[in-house]
């Protein structure tokens, strides 16, 4: 994207390095020969974020940690009295600012943990099921992950690391995505 061209001009590094990164990010704008999307890194450079985002990426923190614990009180609500259409829609809200803000900050677990959980409440609102056993479970489940990422996060750009995905997400994208998923037809 152009913002990756220009923080890659902006900060200061090796001229190959840059040059690496700048066509593999192209590579993947491309996709890879055959049609196939390229692959994409399994890692996000937060060593080199100037100070801006950085800051940015800190009150992001700070705020998704008060909304995540806004959807715990919400969902602990939900186990004791049931859900009501406030809820879900509260919930998704939740979710649904963390999504963007991740994805502007190009937070990749964060992103796709936060939109498969947008989409199971959107579900949920459409009648398609109800946030009850399992599937509340999950969403329970997705909100600790989802905790745990960005503590990952706070603690690699502490320490000037690249931030790592994690196996956890990708489990549980995979079970929330099942959860989601329109059941076979039947012949």
């Amino acid at each position: 994207s152009l913002a990756l061209i220009a923080r890659l001009l902006k900060n200061p590094g090796d001229a190959a390095e840059k040059m690496a990164t700048l066509g593999a990010h192209i590579q993947a704008l491309q996709g890879a020969p055959g049609g196939a999307p390229a692959p994409q890194p399994e890692v996000e450079d937060a060593a080199t974020r100037d100070d801006e985002t950085l800051e940015l990426l800190g009150v992001f923190l700070d705020e998704s940690a008060e909304s995540l614990s806004r959807a715990d009180e919400i969902l602990l609500v939900t186990e004791q009295d049931g859900l009501t259409s406030e809820m879900v829609d509260d919930l998704f809200r939740v979710f649904h600012s963390i999504k963007g803000t991740a994805t502007h900050l190009e937070l990749s677990d964060v992103t796709s943990l936060a939109h498969c959980i947008e989409t199971v409440l959107s579900r949920v609102r459409e009648g398609a099921f109800v946030l009850q056993g399992d599937a509340f479970d999950l969403v329970l489940d997705a909100t600790a992950v989802l905790r745990h990422s960005l503590e990952d996060t706070r603690t690699a750009i502490a320490r000037g690391q690249h931030i790592a995905t994690s196996p956890r997400v990708a489990a549980l994208l995979e079970q929330l995505r099942h959860l989601v998923a329109p059941p076979p037809e039947i012949a």
